[in-house]
Formats: C-alpha cells, structure tokens, sequence
C-alpha cells in the first residue's frame, strides 16, 4: 500500500468526533434557520465617536433618582468622492457616576472619545410622535482635560475609583 492508498486516520478520527455532535433543535443556535427557511443574523450595535462637544453638557435626574448627562458630539470627516468636508452631529447620554464626572469636567469644545451602543428615542409632544437616534455612552475618554493630568477614561469597570 503506498501512500496515496493509505487512509488518513487522523480524518476519519475528525469526522467521527464531528458525527458524535448533538444536533441542536431547529430555530436555535447563532446560524439557524427559521420556520421560514431564513438564517437568523447576528446583530451587534457597538459605535466608537471621536469629536468636540458642541455646548455644555446638560446634567439632570431620572424619576428614579439616577443621573443623566446628555451632550451633543461634533465629528468631522470628509465626504466621499468631492472631498468636502461635513460634520456629523450626535446626540449621547451617560448615566451613573460617569455622567455626575462628566457633567463636572466638561464643557463646550472639549475633545471626547465615546463608546457605547445606537438607540432609538421616542416620544410624544403635543400629539405628535417623534424619535431621534442617540448615542448611550458606556465608556468616556477625556482627550484633553482641564489641569494635570486629567486625560483619561471613566467607564463602568472603572466608575467606582473616581
């Protein structure tokens, strides 16, 4: 028997344990189908905004007591094909102990980097639906801060040290 003729066990020990797998029911699992015969897709909303605030953040109190601080983003860019530039405006809102910091140590023109993730805002005034998109914020980074030493990230891993 030469080489060619010879079976590859390591294969076939692969293709048994392969056949060993359990089977997950229909309609579970990331890449299942429905009963439609369509896979289901992944989704994954994750957005990272490097700007200059564009006013002083807002700082209020939710009805539960927790705090909320919303500002509006400036970012930059040049657009495709003429090479114009355009600015892209977007609204964020940071809770919790980053937004009491965040609401002290920022003002109009500050460089931030946000993190966090898109969503969508509705409500009603004077009879009318409305709805904006805007930025919740789960991590901070002051670019530039006011004194020494003042650059640096709050987050919720890092909230409960400052």
């Amino acid at each position: 028997m030469n080489k060619r003729e010879r079976p590859n066990s390591r294969a076939a020990e692969t293709l048994s344990a392969v056949d060993r797998l359990p089977v997950p029911p229909e309609g579970s699992g990331p890449f299942s189908f429905t009963k439609e015969r369509r896979p289901k897709m992944l989704n994954y909303n994750h957005a990272v905004l490097m700007g200059h605030l564009t006013a002083d953040p807002e700082k209020r109190v939710t009805s539960a007591g927790k705090p909320v601080t919303n500002f509006t983003v400036a970012v930059n860019g040049l657009r495709s094909g003429d090479g114009e530039e355009e600015v892209l405006f977007m609204p964020c809102a940071v809770f919790g102990k980053t937004a009491e910091t965040a609401g002290k140590s920022l003002g109009k023109g500050d460089p931030v980097l946000v993190d966090g993730r898109l969503v969508q805002v509705r409500w009603e005034q004077e009879g009318q639906k409305r709805s904006r998109t805007e930025l919740r914020v789960f991590r901070l980074h002051f670019l530039k801060g006011k004194g020494p030493g003042a650059e640096g990230e709050l987050g919720p891993e890092r909230e409960e040290t400052r």
